[in-house]
Parts: C-alpha cells; structure tokens; sequence
C-alpha cells in the first residue's frame, strides 16, 4: 500500500457534510469531486450530490458545472469560480 495515496483516501471526505458523506458513502468518486463540493456550504452539497446521483453521474465535470452555478450564498467564503470555458450560463443554469 502507497502511503501517500492512503492518506489520500483518508482525506477524502474531510469537509464533506455527513449528509452528503452519507449519500457518497458506497459510491466510487474522483477526489477531484471532494475539493469541488468543499467550496459549498453545506445544504448545497447535499443538493448537488442528489442531483448527480439522480443523473447518475458522479463526475467531476458535472460538479464543477454545480459549483459554477451556485449561488455565491451558498459558497464558503461567499467567492463565485470562474466559469467554464465552453459552457453557457443557460447551459448550466441548474443552480
């Protein structure tokens, strides 16, 4: 075992909400995915796993498409990402 990737996989839910935490818990997911959601609060975390378990799919560019357009309300710190390149506001307009 690659301790570095072990300790990498102990991380992977740090700053996850037990909710959404829950909803992940048998699911296989890139770690890429975790950063993403840890720049939502909460209650927006939850909601964008269920959207994606909803659309089965679990991946990194349909969370970072969530993340684009949440809310800054709904972000920690309150600071909107970038947008996407190539994809249009009403392309993502979910949030």
């Amino acid at each position: 075992i690659d301790p570095s990737q072990l300790s990498k996989k102990l991380r992977l839910l740090e700053g996850i909400c037990p909710e959404a935490a829950e909803l992940l818990k048998d699911r296989e997911f890139s770690s890429e995915l975790s950063r993403l959601l840890r720049k939502m609060k909460a209650t927006r975390q939850v909601e964008c796993v269920e959207l994606m378990l909803a659309a089965n799919s679990l991946t990194v560019n349909d969370c970072e498409a969530l993340l684009v357009a949440t809310p800054a309300e709904m972000l920690v710190g309150e600071v909107k990402p970038a947008e996407i390149k190539g994809v249009t506001p009403e392309q993502i307009e979910v949030g």
